[in-house]
């Protein structure tokens, strides 16, 4: 989660994140530490993973009770409720947590009590100084586990809140890492249907604007991704 000056601040809900890799690599292996990666999570020692050391090593804060108050406060401080679904229901005239937070699933954040310092302005004003982002790198046609997290949370968040929403569609970072195309039919076909398989899983009456990079940047990026393989 980030706040841009100058711009709106996005609530992020993402499963993708980079590799923490350092130049301790072997030291690291050697003291038996666990490994938490985008791709896999191994556990060292008998109680799991080290949750604190998790948190000190990205640079996040827990999710308290404290935060959790503000959020559900925040949730319900609008003068209209977003209508209710299954995953935000209205409890005596409450909108509930989403089972996520209630849970401890999503345990970590990064300044997202900023985040909703600017969702409460935005009340206050009836100008939105905050929104939602969230994506997935074009690839399989079908959506996994991994797809379906933080879409959930973020169809919750959306509901809730009401804010505008941007679903990326990262098809330069799929060509670098999995070799996708940036350009042609497959290329194209890719996003259209990995929007198609998501859409599902937005919130129908809100508002949502998908961005492809080749899309918005055209064929600057596509030119750009073809020179950097050189």
């Amino acid at each position: 989660m980030r706040r841009i000056s100058r711009f709106a601040a996005p609530l992020v809900c993402g499963g993708r994140s980079c590799a923490t890799t350092r130049g301790d690599d072997a030291s690291r292996t050697e003291r038996k530490e666990d490994i938490v990666t985008p791709w896999g999570v191994a556990a060292t020692g008998p109680r799991g993973v080290d949750y604190d050391r998790v948190l000190a090593l990205f640079g996040s804060e827990p999710v308290d009770e404290p935060l959790l108050q503000r959020l559900e406060e925040t949730c319900n401080g609008r003068k209209e409720h977003a209508q209710a679904t299954s995953t935000a229901q209205e409890e005596a005239g409450r909108m509930a947590l989403h089972h996520f937070f209630r849970r401890g699933i999503v345990f970590s954040h990064r300044d997202f009590g900023t985040a909703l310092d600017c969702v409460r302005a935005s009340f206050a004003t009836g100008t939105h100084r905050a929104y939602l982002y969230t994506g997935r790198g074009p690839s399989a046609q079908s959506m996994h586990t991994g797809h379906c997290i933080p879409f959930l949370l973020t169809r919750y968040l959306q509901d809730a809140l009401g804010l505008p929403l941007v679903i990326q569609m990262p098809d330069d970072e799929k060509h670098f890492f999995r070799d996708i195309p940036v350009s042609g039919e497959r290329a194209s076909g890719l996003v259209v249907e990995n929007i198609k398989t998501s859409l599902p899983l937005a919130s129908i009456h809100a508002r949502h604007l998908y961005s492809a990079t080749r899309c918005t940047w055209g064929t600057c990026t596509q030119l750009s991704c073809r020179c950097s393989a050189c």
